[in-house]
């Protein structure tokens, strides 16, 4: 069985220091994932990226905590 997502992508603000990726990018992305529902973050740079979130803020929060 096949499975497809569709996704949206978001830019995350270069502006603030707390969303740059520990590779140095300062352009990860927010992705919604349209059915389910879902959120990440990721780096198109090296690949990393969050856990799904059922809300946007969720996977920002984990984003900025996975940097500290």
């Amino acid at each position: 069985m096949k499975v497809t997502y569709e996704e949206v992508y978001y830019s995350l603000s270069p502006l603030l220091r707390s969303n740059y990726c520990a590779c140095g990018n300062h352009a990860p992305i927010l992705v919604q994932q349209l059915w389910p529902v879902r959120w990440r973050v990721e780096c198109p740079e090296c690949g990393r990226e969050t856990d799904m979130y059922k809300t946007a803020a969720a996977a920002k929060r984990e984003w900025r905590s996975i940097g500290d």
